[in-house]
């Protein structure tokens, strides 16, 4: 008995290829030995199921294995013995007077996300403090387009989930205002010490 192809068939497939696998492939061949008029119901409600339930966690892993292959989990090599702070705030320049004296390394402050940009592409930091609320970008944003993973995103005014989603969108280090001079200080010598290592 031939059955013809249903045009859902290939569709199933390749779910069952992009992360499904194991037990779906067995319930995939099966459906493939349907005639066709029960597989394009089953195969929609198959697939269907298939995203509503595993294509967040098949995503989220395939983000962080992608991640980890190409090593944008971590910052780039070749970065300078130096600090970025990206803070409209005049507690910005506060911030890199208290770097400048207790590590004695160049500390460079922007107060938009365009100069961070730039100042990022010129001195290229191994450590970035850059502020959620920026004046023409948020911070996280900023972060994504240069690419630049590992950093601390900061806010005062975010609640604290929102400030938590930021990073995680970009990679970052979350830090609630007002800052801990001691705990910035640490998290500075980590930054450095991990890129020059």
């Amino acid at each position: 008995m031939s059955h013809e192809a249903h045009p859902l068939s290939p569709l199933l497939l390749l779910a069952v290829d992009v992360g499904v696998g194991g037990a779906l492939s067995h319930v995939a061949h099966a459906l493939a030995g349907l005639p066709p008029s029960a597989v394009g119901a089953a195969s929609a409600l198959l697939v269907g199921v298939t995203l509503r339930f595993a294509g967040p966690t098949v995503d989220h892993v395939g983000t962080r294995v992608a991640a980890w292959v190409t090593g944008s989990h971590k910052a780039p090599k070749g970065l300078a013995r130096c600090v970025l702070i990206v803070e409209d705030h005049p507690s910005g320049e506060v911030l890199a007077a208290l770097l400048r004296t207790a590590l004695d390394v160049p500390v460079y402050v922007a107060t938009s996300a365009m100069q961070g940009r730039g100042m990022a592409q010129r001195y290229r930091p191994a450590a970035m403090f850059v502020d959620l609320a920026l004046p023409d970008e948020h911070g996280d944003e900023m972060l994504l387009a240069i690419g630049r993973p590992g950093v601390v995103l900061m806010s005062g005014a975010a609640p604290a989930e929102e400030l938590a989603a930021a990073a995680k969108r970009c990679h970052a280090v979350p830090l609630a205002k007002p800052l801990d001079g001691a705990d910035v200080v640490r998290e500075v010598r980590r930054m450095l010490d991990a890129a020059t290592a």
